[in-house]
């Protein structure tokens, strides 16, 4: 279901403007309110959550029922119409959101029941680890001969969509690896190639011949379980709800915006966008031809982390392999220093903050631009560097569960360093979130974005590992986004 925006102007007399806020805000308003409240107190309620929909004319039965009401009577049929509809969609919307709940819960769980570590393998199949490592090297052969790369030459280009290529294909060529993997350990019954599948799986699809350390093993798997906690309390705790027409801060606002008593700041970023409206509507002359021309099995893996904003690694897909790797301090070089200098502004913006809102006095100060330069010449430094290698393509990590991640990584640390004391692992976990380098990262990956396109390097979106080295998570981005053009 679509809906689609249309701006335009009211043009009309005073009066008419007053009756008709005054129809949408005591009338249909509270009734769209009343309906939401009506649907979450149905007893079908549960099984409609289950079914994943509800009743086309649930929400127009309940509307009728609400017509005769004082509160709701006297509004047009097209006022109560568009309630049911409006309704109809929000509950849409949050059914399609609790379902996407549901399924990341159910993969992050059968990915906790796969995830043991080599001691518990070894004791499960009864074999010894170099046998389950030597399991898991055929397997993982087999997998790589049954998921063929895409060629070269046929990356970026779009298939043609037939009716026959809407078909389900059984061959499987699109999958990856650990698709693969996972369907593997599904099918299989034995015990030595399930332990030997774990064992490509926690590893990055990779035989691993280190001797695993028990305490990031029992971390990683306590962010798992951390995740999977978090999403069940979003599961449970999210109900619709409507709009609070009686919120104070908006009548603030609507208040300073009639008055223009707009402070500094404000009136600062009132003439950044006026300014950026004036030079797009002169833009400048643009050639028809793109004159750099990348090689696309050339990709410049990029990640992210909490205590350096970022690290890149050069990935040749025809070599398999990493050809240069960079780091914070290599991609800025003499700007480094703005990196501390931003982190100390943080540090002494929060601490002013902190003594402000304990003598209850105003705490809203404002923090200069310095971290949208230093992205600026981390986004130029990239493209750079991108374009001396001869790179088709720059792979960024997708930030969807980016504040799970954090959390989950912040609170397993707290709680290794502070096992089974509840009370020092939320200081601990306090203290390092104030300390920790905080970054825009979705704002670094727009200034890549908008450097890369001026001069035809495309961007590609993969998701990043949870455990390594930046280097290494940078290499494995690049690798899933390869793999994904399939």
């Amino acid at each position: 279901m679509s809906q689609i925006t249309i701006q335009c102007r009211l043009i009309a007399s005073e009066a008419t403007r007053f009756a008709l806020w005054t129809l949408m805000a005591e009338k249909n308003t509270p009734l769209i309110n009343e309906l939401i409240e009506q649907v979450n107190q149905h007893t079908d309620f549960e099984k409609w959550k289950q079914k994943g929909k509800i009743p086309s004319s649930t929400v127009n039965q309940l509307c009728q029922s609400l017509r005769p009401d004082p509160r709701f009577a006297g509004q047009p049929a097209r006022f109560y119409t568009s309630a049911a509809n409006t309704v109809d969609y929000i509950y849409k919307s949050w059914l399609t959101l609790q379902k996407l709940l549901s399924s990341r819960i159910q993969r992050k769980t059968r990915w906790l029941e796969m995830l043991k570590s080599d001691q518990e393998l070894v004791e499960l199949s009864g074999c010894d680890l170099t046998a389950i490592r030597q399991a898991a090297a055929e397997m993982l052969a087999a997998a790589t001969k049954n998921s063929p790369q895409e060629q070269p030459d046929q990356v970026g280009k779009k298939p043609k969509r037939t009716k026959k290529s809407r078909q389900p294909n059984d061959s499987g060529a699109s999958r990856s690896i650990s698709s693969l993997l996972f369907e593997a350990y599904r099918d299989t019954k034995d015990i030595v190639p399930q332990c030997a599948i774990c064992h490509l799986l926690k590893n990055s699809c990779r035989v691993s011949d280190r001797e695993e350390d028990p305490d990031k093993f029992n971390k990683r798997r306590r962010k798992v379980e951390i995740q999977i906690q978090r999403l069940q309390d979003q599961l449970e705790g999210r109900l619709p709800k409507g709009r609070d027409l009686t919120g104070q801060s908006w009548l603030n606002t609507l208040d300073m915006e009639s008055k223009g008593n707009l402070v500094e700041t404000q009136q600062a970023y009132v003439k950044r966008l006026n300014s950026t409206l004036s030079r797009i509507s002169t833009p400048f002359h643009r050639p028809n031809k793109s004159l750099y021309q990348g090689q696309t099995h050339i990709i410049v893996g990029l990640s992210i982390g909490l205590e350096q904003p970022a690290a890149i690694t050069i990935w040749d897909a025809k070599a398999n392999q990493v050809t240069a790797t960079y780091s914070i301090r290599q991609l800025l070089g003499k700007n480094y220093r703005l990196l501390n200098r931003r982190r100390s502004e943080q540090q002494k913006t929060a601490h002013q903050r902190h003594k402000a809102q304990k003598q209850s006095a105003p705490n809203q100060f404002g923090e200069s631009e310095l971290g949208q330069y230093v992205d600026r010449l981390l986004a130029k430094s990239i493209v750079t560097i991108a374009k001396n290698h001869q790179a088709g393509s720059i792979a960024v990590p997708k930030l969807g569960n980016l504040r799970e991640i954090v959390e989950a990584e912040v609170r397993a640390k707290a709680e290794q360093k502070c096992s089974g004391y509840l009370e020092g692992q939320q200081k601990y976990a306090k203290q390092y979130r104030t300390s920790v380098h905080r970054w825009s990262y979705g704002r670094l990956i727009d200034s890549i974005r908008s450097q890369a396109i001026k001069i035809g390097i495309v961007i590609e979106e993969a998701k990043q590992p949870l455990t390594g080295r930046l280097e290494e998570k940078a290499e494995l981005v690049a690798i899933a986004a390869y793999q994904a053009r399939a």
